[in-house]
């Protein structure tokens, strides 16, 4: 992963889901998100990071999983920077989401810090330097993105260690002359808590001073199977995903990456 001051955090070892809880609970607690306010959510962590990054040539897909996993994962376990850390491993040779034009990433890693200093301190902390040099052997460091936002959550999906939920993510492009896209972003958040087998949801707005952010807004849901994700994200209807998304959103400026969740540091 790619973020400020040169920084590259990549991967983690094992994935581990924190809590108690139930598919069922879940689903319930998703669908009872308030619809009377327009806010986003609860106020995450100060800066959560999201890398894109490009598998190197020569790698087969699972090749570059497994490294994103381990030895990268275990090298960044190593740095005690990170309040959370997430990858998002990308299914298929290019996650797609239907209707949304897809990136060419095969991996978005996140991070969230209290502040953009610790970034820099995992920079220069000695334990980074054996992780550095290892980047190239996964992704194409040239090619990398990065985008820092703060998060704002609506529901946690479960937290079964064997439960593997499809997660849609959903980074958007403010459509021309739309007001109040903090409004419509929750809106739009709140529309989807309420489809069915919804179990998690999150949005994120760019950090306040970011310089020319990639997205105005990203919107993650997770679904407890396929079955329900592809229910909700072909509906083309007016309660489908991608209709609402339209209200506000300028689609062929938006982005959509198609995952599974792997929790590495998680409260």
């Amino acid at each position: 992963m790619i973020a400020a001051s040169g920084l590259y955090l990549i991967a983690s070892p094992s994935v581990v889901l924190a809590g108690e809880g139930t598919v069922a609970a879940d689903v319930a607690k998703c669908a009872g998100i308030s619809t009377s306010t327009a806010s986003l959510g609860e106020k995450g962590q100060k800066v959560k990071v999201y890398a894109f990054i490009i598998k190197k040539p020569g790698l087969t897909d699972e090749q570059f999983h497994a490294h994103w996993r381990d030895p990268h994962g275990t090298l960044t376990a190593t740095l005690p920077y990170f309040k959370r850390y997430v990858q998002n491993h990308g299914i298929g040779s290019l996650p797609t989401l239907p209707g949304l034009t897809p990136m060419p990433y095969l991996g978005i890693p996140t991070v969230w810090v209290d502040q953009l200093s610790d970034l820099e301190a995992a920079v220069a902390d000695p334990l980074y330097a054996p992780l550095d040099r290892d980047v190239d052997e996964l992704y194409i460091r040239d090619k990398a993105a990065w985008l820092f936002t703060t998060e704002y959550s609506r529901c946690v999906s479960p937290t079964n260690k064997a439960f593997a939920p499809i997660k849609a993510q959903v980074f958007i492009k403010q459509k021309p002359g739309t007001s109040d896209f903090e409004g419509h972003m929750a809106e739009f958040s709140k529309a989807l808590g309420s489809l069915p087998g919804v179990i998690g949801l999150t949005a994120a707005l760019p950090l306040q001073g970011s310089d020319a952010p990639l997205f105005d807004g990203v919107v993650e849901v997770s679904f407890e199977d396929q079955d329900h994700f592809e229910a909700a994200w072909t509906d083309d209807g007016p309660d489908g995903a991608l209709a609402m998304l339209d209200t506000f959103a300028d689609r062929d400026g938006s982005r959509g990456f198609l995952s599974r969740e792997e929790r590495v540091i998680w409260p």
